[in-house]
């Protein structure tokens, strides 16, 4: 019989004992998620007093005592409602909290409700009615709506700012460089901006910005490109063309760069403004024509052919020299000849 009595017994045992270990493990669950909630408040409002700390730091310390969340100051109505907004806050309805605190001049307590838990557009909103659109693109900033962010620099002609929350949102939308361009331009800050505007192949801004400032390295830079050069050169007038290799310093790159910038840009007077730029650099020179193909070298001299005069004769002799040296014989021979005309022919 008791062998039966334990049988009985331990169809329920079972049974109850999942129960229990169910019963123990939804309370110690409902424990450490309260615990996790708490810990992450705790963080998010340490990082933000932390953040507020650096950004005044370098400020010198108000010479006003601050008008706003001073509570020794609330009438006994005002202190009410503070109470209020206290309980709604304890049961986690933040925006009618922060309606309650900011009805009663506690903006800063409300923003601080709002922004630690996550109601970033209702804490920045109070500082957009605070007329401190600065203010309010911080709190945007740091917590990653840079668009948002942007516009509210914007509103304080805080456009390095601007410029910057606009590059970071880039990254998920190329066209927001664009925006980052211009806030940089309006800032002033012409290297920010054409490497903005650089990342989408804005080629008129960029030749209007390098020509008006002198950027001609940058200008090269982006030329190293083919298409890039192509669109340029294009766009260039001969006496920017001429404007430009006279104030480009010599690197080999872009003397590699010059010799693909002849293959779009066909005029002799721009070939020979680079030649003319090569003079007395030997090895450049050599870089120089190392790079051109016979096949372009024989379309060179069917344009000189009939336009002999187009290059001078220093550069035809220089010139003429350096591929003799190269072992490039036709097009030597031919810049000699051509350097051997009669000088009352130049023009």
């Amino acid at each position: 019989m008791l062998s039966l009595d334990l049988i009985a017994m331990s169809k329920y045992m079972i049974p109850a004992a999942l129960v229990v270990v169910v019963i123990i493990y939804l309370f110690i669950r409902k424990f450490v998620l309260s615990y996790r909630d708490l810990r992450n408040s705790v963080r998010v409002h340490n990082n933000a007093a932390k953040l507020r700390q650096t950004e005044h730091a370098a400020k010198a310390p108000p010479v006003i005592v601050r008008r706003t969340d001073l509570y020794d100051q609330l009438s006994p109505e005002q202190k009410n409602i503070h109470k209020q907004a206290e309980d709604l806050a304890a049961q986690k309805n933040f925006r009618d909290a922060a309606r309650l605190f900011e009805s009663i001049n506690f903006q800063r307590k409300a923003i601080d409700l709002l922004e630690f838990n996550g109601l970033i557009e209702e804490a920045a909103e109070i500082l957009l009615r605070m007329k401190v659109p600065y203010r309010a693109a911080i709190i945007y900033e740091r917590n990653n709506q840079f668009i948002k962010a942007a516009e509210c620099f914007t509103l304080d002609n805080k456009h390095d700012n601007a410029g910057r929350c606009y590059d970071r949102a880039a990254a998920a939308d190329f066209h927001l460089y664009q925006k980052a361009g211009e806030c940089y331009l309006a800032a002033g800050m012409i290297d920010a901006c054409l490497d903005a505007f650089g990342k989408i192949l804005n080629t008129p801004e960029i030749l209007r910005i390098c020509l008006g400032s002198g950027k001609v390295e940058f200008l090269a830079g982006y030329m190293a490109d083919p298409y890039n050069a192509k669109q340029v050169l294009e766009q260039m007038t001969p006496e920017q063309i001429e404007q430009f290799v006279g104030a480009l310093g010599l690197r080999p790159c872009w003397v590699q760069s010059m010799s693909v910038w002849v293959l779009y840009h066909h005029e002799l007077r721009f070939f020979h403004s680079l030649l003319q730029k090569l003079v007395a650099n030997q090895d450049l020179s050599v870089l120089f024509w190392s790079h051109l193909s016979a096949a372009y070298c024989n379309h060179l001299m069917e344009g000189l052919s009939r336009q002999p005069y187009a290059f001078s004769r220093e550069t035809y002799e220089y010139h003429g020299a350096i591929l003799v040296a190269m072992k490039r014989a036709q097009m030597g021979d031919f810049f000699q000849r051509c350097a051997a005309l009669p000088p009352a022919q130049q023009g």
